[in-house]
């Protein structure tokens, strides 16, 4: 059973996603999380207040989502019970299912941060690579709420979908879609957030001066003035502030869950498997309500 530590919350545990990054924690291991194994994964949980620190501002019973950041000290959140800081928790409504509640709080608050990195102002426009990914969805849905023109890149067979959630203009994927915005929008757009991790293929795509986010480490080389900006939602899991701003989209009905799938605990092989074959649309759920049945 964790122990709280000031300033955090324990969480019993009712539903946890299994994300690309808990892919790449299993990969690396010592490298991405500072210590030595056993790792316990898991970035996105949610379930219910079971104890709280002193002067805490929440309450034990109170129904919750967070973004749990496994490095270190802290263990990941695909467990029965996890204690994370208080500014990494979100209070949901009763109408929101645990295993939908748990599909938010890490894409939602990387495309949070993107969008305040960005800056951008009503009627910019902007791209995201990767358009029927989770992340990609999530802010999609936020930057069109906000007044922004948003372009994409996805399968054809995807590509309606992708317009549904608010898309103007959709690229089919494949090498070369930097020259395709271009050639519909000659001086780039305003900004890029790369989901699909092109990287150094995307950044022509982009107008002078403009913003180039990207979600995983390594470096780019930019030019015309771009600003390339690295979002690692690791570095933003206690803005408390960010936090609160995506459970206000949550409650608006701005954006939702998506779950693809849901497993029991005694079935998380067969979920990693999944998802590292790819092509998840949406987020694998461990349903810890089920462990045992």
């Amino acid at each position: 059973m964790p122990t709280l530590r000031p300033g955090t919350v324990r969480i019993r545990v009712a539903a946890a996603a299994v994300n690309p990054a808990d892919l790449a924690m299993r990969t690396f291991g010592r490298s991405m999380t500072g210590v030595d194994g056993p790792w316990v994964p898991g970035m996105d949980v949610a379930g219910v207040i079971d104890s709280v620190s002193e002067s805490s501002s929440l309450q034990i019973g109170q129904r919750v989502m967070a973004v749990v950041v496994p490095y270190g000290e802290q263990t990941g959140g695909q467990a029965e019970y996890v204690v994370v800081p208080e500014s990494s928790v979100a209070v949901i409504d009763d109408s929101l299912d645990f295993a939908e509640a748990a599909t938010i709080p890490m894409n939602a608050l990387t495309a949070r941060m993107a969008l305040v990195e960005m800056g951008l102002g009503r009627g910019d426009t902007v791209a995201v690579t990767g358009g029927a990914g989770h992340l990609a969805t999530m802010f999609t849905l936020m930057a069109c709420n906000q007044g922004l023109h948003v372009v994409a890149d996805a399968d054809p067979t995807e590509a309606y979908s992708v317009r549904a959630r608010g898309v103007e203009l959709v690229f089919d994927r494949g090498p070369e879609l930097a020259e395709r915005i271009r050639e519909s929008y000659r001086d780039g757009v305003a900004a890029v957030l790369d989901t699909a991790l092109l990287g150094a293929d995307i950044v022509r795509a982009v107008s002078d001066g403009g913003v180039l986010v990207t979600v995983r480490p390594g470096r780019i080389a930019t030019v015309r003035g771009i600003d390339a900006r690295l979002i690692l939602v690791s570095n933003h899991a206690t803005n408390e502030a960010a936090m609160r701003s995506v459970a206000e989209f949550v409650g608006e009905g701005v954006i939702s869950g998506r779950v693809a799938d849901v497993y029991s605990p005694d079935r998380v092989a067969d979920a990693y498997r999944r998802q590292a074959a790819g092509g998840v649309r949406g987020r694998l759920v461990l349903d810890f309500e089920k462990a045992g049945n």
